[in-house]
């Protein structure tokens, strides 16, 4: 949401809980007079009543309570593209827990491309999906730091698998042995000595 310095900060009507509430920023001082900084000044009053996100065990949905427009895109829509965020209804799934956990099981057994772990919304101007949403005034990327974990975990055991068949290629048999130690310690922790 957007918020004048001097205003507070108003609550959505019908919503019985406190949100909090991350603003947008003032134009930065460093955009120069113009066109650009005027659209700015213009677009973000339109912005105060803002857009509510909420994290289900489904995923995370947005619903729209500002004036201006709002435009979203992310890795689990539908049809591809921007889709707008109409005003008052009811939620829009932007990301989905179910999908992220497919492409991420995918990805897994099979490798390729990544799962994203993020969406975009455009606040205020109307948006085109030839158009590149980098040069819209306002962007925000929202990253949602456990799916990125999940990601990098996977990740984690693509390289331990690299380093046994880097392993397994110097052997003349092309096999490598573990051997399980315990090592002593306050925890039962298993140390491995891999030879090929």
């Amino acid at each position: 949401m957007y918020m004048p310095s001097s205003s507070m900060p108003p609550t959505p009507a019908g919503l019985n809980v406190r949100f909090p509430r991350i603003l947008l920023p003032e134009p930065p001082p460093t955009l120069p007079a113009g066109g650009e900084l005027q659209a700015l000044f213009t677009l973000l009053p339109f912005m105060e009543k803002g857009i509510v996100l909420t994290s289900t065990l489904q995923g995370v949905y947005g619903r729209r309570f500002c004036q201006g427009r709002i435009f979203w895109t992310g890795p689990h829509t539908t049809t591809p593209g921007l889709h707008r965020m109409e005003r008052n209804m009811e939620p829009v799934l932007l990301f989905s827990k179910d999908i992220f956990k497919q492409q991420l099981d995918h990805f897994q057994a099979n490798g390729g491309e990544r799962p994203k772990c993020s969406f975009t919304l455009c606040f205020g101007e109307e948006f085109r999906n030839t158009e590149d949403p980098s040069q819209k005034l306002i962007i925000v990327q929202i990253s949602l730091p456990w799916a990125e974990q999940q990601v990098e975990n996977v990740l984690s055991i693509f390289n331990t698998i690299s380093v046994f068949q880097t392993l397994a290629s110097q052997s003349p048999l092309g096999e490598i042995t573990l051997n399980l130690i315990t090592v002593p310690s306050q925890s039962s922790d298993l140390a491995v000595c891999l030879s090929p």
